[in-house]
């Protein structure tokens, strides 16, 4: 004779229900995004308004591993490459801000200043601080409303400032 045990169920639907995995350290986005640069100097001016493409990666839900390239126009054609590493709020509304290293090269206006030679068709390298405020993450990506950036680069001799303006930039993950 058998008999029937509660208990036993209860344990076979305990070993049914697939355990719930730990959240990848490793969050890998695609994002795209759109806004202005510009880099200003006493011989140059360069940057413009357009769109970019770059790689996200969240780390452990608060580290910011980012590199984007775009591409500007209105002001000449310019490329820009951005890399950086940064901090973000954990949860839904999640701002962050992030340290960048910045690379500006294309067309540009160039001004001869008493004393001081023209920029060479060098690129301008630049390192500043972007924030973040009104940003959003969930599972399906995230979401930056706006991005406000400003640095420093390099202009021999002297120094020339950048500025940065996102408007909108939309993450997808891609695992």
């Amino acid at each position: 004779m058998s008999r029937f045990h509660p208990g036993g169920l209860f344990l076979a639907a305990a070993l049914a229900v697939p355990a719930l995995a730990a959240p990848p350290e490793h969050r890998l986005h695609l994002s795209f995004g759109g806004g202005a640069q510009a880099y200003l100097s006493n011989t140059r001016t360069m940057g413009g308004v357009g769109g970019s493409v770059g790689l996200k990666d969240v780390y452990r839900d608060f580290l910011l591993l980012e590199a984007d390239a775009s591409y500007l126009f209105l002001v000449g054609n310019v490329f820009s490459l951005r890399g950086g590493v940064g901090l973000q709020w954990p949860g839904l509304y999640s701002p962050a801000v992030s340290v960048n290293l910045g690379l500006m090269m294309g067309d540009r206006f160039s001004f001869l200043q008493p004393g001081m030679g023209s920029a060479g068709p060098t690129p301008s390298l630049t390192f500043g601080l972007v924030v973040s405020p009104l940003r959003f993450w969930t599972s399906r990506g995230i979401v930056s409303v706006l991005q406000l950036g400003a640095g420093l680069g390099t202009e021999f001799p002297g120094l020339g400032g950048s500025i940065y303006l996102g408007l909108l930039e939309i993450s997808v993950p891609l695992n």
